[in-house]
């Protein structure tokens, strides 16, 4: 996992997270389920990316 975070919507949260395969997206989302708290979870899988930067920009100053 590389990012957590809490969202609004219909879900209270969104973890980002890399697998090498599978069997590791697998025990991942099997971990996710022994988390105290956890009753439901949605997988979703990146078939492409179209753009992705790491960078963030600061929010504008409006003073």
């Amino acid at each position: 996992m590389f990012a957590v975070y809490d969202v609004t919507g219909d879900w209270d949260s969104m973890v980002l997270a890399r697998v090498k395969d599978r069997a590791d997206l697998d025990d991942l989302t099997k971990t996710v389920f022994t988390l105290e708290g956890v009753a439901r979870s949605y997988t979703h899988v990146v078939l492409n990316t179209v753009k992705e930067d790491g960078r963030t920009r600061p929010v504008p100053n409006e003073d």
